[in-house]
């Protein structure tokens, strides 16, 4: 392949450059003419186009195309190694574009690979020699087994075994094998010419099934698999619709026949639809902050509320200790009082033993029993009930028989009787026989009366 100058359609102002492939084969002038007629029949951008083709004065068969100023793919694609994964994709989308031109316009290139791809300075792929293209779909080219042109890397099986019923798919392989490439780092049939003849004559484990689990895009792998399929009907069945998957990966979208998992058409339809998603998160982040602002002030407000009510019943609660502590402090002032009383009445009563004396202080001492201030002192009760037992005992056995008539002594003992009935029921039964022998010397008729004292 050579750069030359058009002499025919350039000037001085502006040159027109041209790529010569000279052929050197026996049968070189067919070449000539099957590549120069096939590739003349195609019109489209990715596909270099054909200015002419003939026979030079020294015999030599030629075809000219329009010249690509670029690189070959793999030599591009060595001073590109950071190539992201959407622009892989897009080589092998814009040279699918290409085949399924050259298809349309009747013609199988069967012989894409990287070497055979240009990278443009504006970094777009051409394809360019189509020295062993079949002039129709149908047609096949020089074929055999070990003699099948082609490079073996990226040769379809039945290219290799010969077979001609699936001509155009034979280039819908070698498109996934250069994106297997892309991918991988790997030919698609073997790195070595071994390796590649021995999946093609075989079809054993190497082969794309190498290197295709390595690929993390389940979609990819996928589609990888359906591209490189061994069996033709497998396969894509044209580079438009194996394009048409491409494109559907690099816009995120689900690929007919793949099923992914919902979280990932979910992960797709976040990617194509970005804006929407990012819109709708917006609203949700505004709703939920809304939400959050208007449930905090609620629950400030609930705080507020909670805290006046709380103050509230502290302030109530401090009211009622306070009224406690006065109840407390005047019934501890009443019982000083009342023991202070008890202690005077007592030593009235010691110091003036009359009866007056006697009997009001008997009242004194039951009033203080039953209702007083200290009837919950239970140690000052027992001692109280005592002192009174105590002072009407005293004044009952001084009572002078000779002074005193039976039936009040009688009364005295039958009261102190009742007092003693229920703790020293002995001393009452005493008490009460005194009386009832009192009241049967002055009273004998007055059975209600002894029956009384009998009983108790």
């Amino acid at each position: 392949m050579y750069e030359a100058l058009d002499r025919l359609f350039s000037d001085e102002i502006e040159p027109f450059f041209v790529a010569v492939k000279i052929f050197h084969e026996l049968d070189s002038f067919d070449s000539t003419q099957s590549e120069g007629i096939a590739a003349r029949r195609v019109r489209h951008p990715r596909v270099a186009a054909i200015v002419d083709h003939g026979v030079a004065d020294t015999g030599e068969c030629y075809v000219v195309y329009e010249i690509v100023r670029g690189l070959p793919l793999d030599d591009w694609v060595k001073r590109n190694p950071s190539i992201s994964t959407d622009e892989k994709l897009r080589i092998v989308i814009e040279i699918a574009r290409g085949v399924q031109a050259a298809h349309a316009s009747g013609i199988v290139h069967r012989d894409l690979k990287p070497g055979n791809i240009i990278m443009s300075d504006a970094n777009e792929p051409v394809i360019t020699d189509f020295g062993i293209a079949s002039k129709n779909v149908q047609q096949p080219s020089t074929t055999g087994r070990y003699g099948t042109r082609g490079s073996l890397a990226f040769m379809a099986p039945e290219q290799y075994m010969g077979e001609s019923s699936y001509i155009p798919l034979v280039d819908v392989y070698a498109l996934g094998g250069i994106l297997y490439w892309l991918f991988t780092g790997s030919f698609p049939n073997g790195d070595r010419i071994s390796e590649a003849i021995g999946w093609l004559d075989e079809h054993d484990n190497g082969g794309p099934s190498r290197g295709i689990a390595s690929i993390p895009n389940s979609t990819l792998r996928a589609v990888l698999v359906k591209a490189l399929a061994l069996d033709p009907n497998d396969r894509y069945q044209s580079a438009e619709a194996l394009s048409y998957d491409l494109k559907c990966i690099v816009g995120s979208r689900p690929v007919e026949g793949v099923h992914e998992s919902r979280w990932v058409r979910a992960g797709l339809f976040v990617k194509r639809n970005r804006l929407l998603v990012a819109a709708y998160a917006l609203v949700l982040m505004v709703v939920a902050v809304a939400a959050s602002l208007v449930v905090r002030h609620q629950a400030m407000q609930d705080m507020r509320t909670a805290s006046i009510e709380h103050e509230k019943q502290v302030e109530l609660l401090n009211h009622a200790i306070e009224l406690e502590t006065l109840k407390t402090e005047e019934f501890a002032e009443r019982m000083v009082m009342a023991r202070e009383m008890v202690s005077s009445w007592v030593k009235t009563l010691d110091a003036e033993p009359s009866e007056s004396a006697v009997l009001f202080n008997l009242l004194f001492l039951h009033s203080q029993s039953l209702n007083g201030p200290l009837a919950s002192d239970t140690q000052f009760l027992s001692e109280l009930l005592e002192k009174r037992l105590d002072v009407a005992a005293e004044y009952a056995e001084a009572l002078n028989p000779e002074t005193t008539s039976p039936i009040e002594r009688a009364l005295w003992f039958e009261m102190i009787a009742g007092w003693l009935k229920t703790d020293h029921p002995e001393r009452a039964a005493m008490y009460s026989d005194r009386a009832a022998r009192l009241v049967e010397q002055v009273a004998p008729t007055d059975i209600v009366w002894l029956e009384e004292l009998r009983s108790q």
